[in-house]
């Protein structure tokens, strides 16, 4: 089942655009463009419909923040005995190669 709305942030890069879950998961991606197909669609159903997760396996307490007014996103998940941060960075399109990435700035794990 899809998150609730609220519960998404967004990276983009006037291209293309990311819908990102509060517990890590990409649930809405079209690429290389907006009106591409969507190549992770959980948000309109389930995680068969597609999706990325990089999130922790157990309950955890979020919570995230852009930084500034930039897209960069940190997300910090605290879990039992154990707290993980997370900065997510655009969805980057390489002009040099036919491939559109999200760049991950940095993860730290402490705990």
């Amino acid at each position: 089942m899809a998150l609730p709305i609220e519960d998404y942030a967004l990276l983009g890069d006037m291209e293309t655009a990311a819908l990102v879950g509060r517990d890590g998961s990409i649930d809405w991606l079209c690429l290389p463009r907006f009106d591409s197909p969507a190549c992770f669609a959980a948000l309109l159903g389930n995680q068969d419909n597609g999706r990325w997760l990089l999130g922790p396996k157990d309950p955890a307490k979020t919570t995230r923040s852009y930084f500034g007014d930039s897209f960069v996103l940190e997300t910090t998940h605290e879990t039992r005995g154990q707290t993980w941060s997370c900065c997510a960075g655009r969805v980057c399109h390489m002009s040099s190669a036919p491939v559109t990435r999200m760049s991950l700035t940095s993860l730290q794990v402490s705990g």
